[in-house]
């Protein structure tokens, strides 16, 4: 089998840009990048990744419990 690419590649998955700010949490808030609803999705060479991104799900919201207790 050829080789693709010399360098070794990585599997990634899109997301939207940076559109909502969340004041509880002091985060921004992006999406999956979709394109006739389907996730957009890449397979890249190392070389090509500029900058990465830790992603934190969005659980339900939760009561935060009383402090006047």
């Amino acid at each position: 089998m050829e080789h693709v690419s010399k360098h070794p590649l990585a599997y990634i998955e899109w997301y939207t840009p940076f559109h909502r700010y969340d004041d509880l949490t002091g985060m921004f808030s992006v999406a999956s990048s979709q394109r006739l609803h389907r996730r957009r999705a890449s397979i890249i060479p190392i070389t090509s990744i500029v900058r990465t991104c830790h992603l934190i799900p969005a659980w339900e919201r939760v009561h935060v419990a009383r402090t006047d207790w």
